[in-house]
């Protein structure tokens, strides 16, 4: 307790006579600590917020790479099956058509 009255007296004596150079030197030491140890607290937080962020990535990838492996179910029939490929087909026609007559824009450049 004897400690934190001695802290608030001497900070009282520094504000109350700013026109000495001791005092000012005081206070000044004092807030230049106090900076070092808020960006000091700052780089830790940030380093302890990338390494959790890194943490729920990998964890991420590890049940992703899971369900991945699991085999797949054959619930397709052959009518879903032919309904994926009448679709390819008609990508690749439209594509086709695309290439033989392609869209007339004009040129921005002129």
């Amino acid at each position: 307790m004897n400690f934190k009255n001695t802290i608030f007296r001497r900070f009282r004596e520094s504000v109350s006579g700013m026109q000495e150079p001791e005092n000012f030197a005081r206070l000044a030491a004092a807030l230049w600590r106090t900076l070092l140890a808020l960006a000091a607290l700052a780089a830790i937080l940030s380093i302890a917020h990338g390494f959790s962020l890194v943490q729920d990535v990998l964890a991420l990838s590890d049940t992703s790479n899971a369900a991945a492996q699991k085999p797949v179910s054959s619930d397709a029939s052959r009518k879903d099956l032919d309904a994926i490929v009448a679709g390819f087909a008609a990508r690749k026609n439209s594509s086709d058509q695309l290439k033989a007559r392609p869209l007339s824009a004009p040129d921005p450049s002129q």
